[in-house]
């Protein structure tokens, strides 16, 4: 994907980074994002998988996010948990913001 060329068009990917070390790469590869959805800690119903997901979220998230701050790279959170719907005016909002934004 990297490779192909994408005609001024600009990408939000879901869920990346993960790790600092994804934002690092793709900054090497890529240069510096616009901006980045903020990760979640994701939800569950029991209570071990919850324990698991909070702490990989502060191993894995947690340094991301402070990587993406030092780097002025705007952070912007998208509600999932709407209908359908809602998501999208969610992402056309977010959309909007990236062909306005001045880097």
């Amino acid at each position: 994907m990297l490779s192909a060329p994408l005609g001024g068009r600009r990408l939000l990917l879901d869920g990346f980074p993960r790790s600092r070390d994804n934002a690092i790469d793709f900054e090497a590869q890529c240069g510096r994002p616009e901006l980045a959805p903020a990760p979640a800690a994701g939800r569950t119903r029991a209570p071990h998988a919850a324990v698991r997901r909070i702490a990989v979220y502060r191993q894995q998230s947690e340094p991301t996010l402070e990587w993406l701050r030092a780097s002025r790279v705007p952070i912007v959170e998208l509600d999932s948990s709407g209908s359908r719907e809602e998501m999208w005016s969610g992402l056309k909002a977010i959309g909007r913001l990236m062909r306005n934004i001045v880097i």
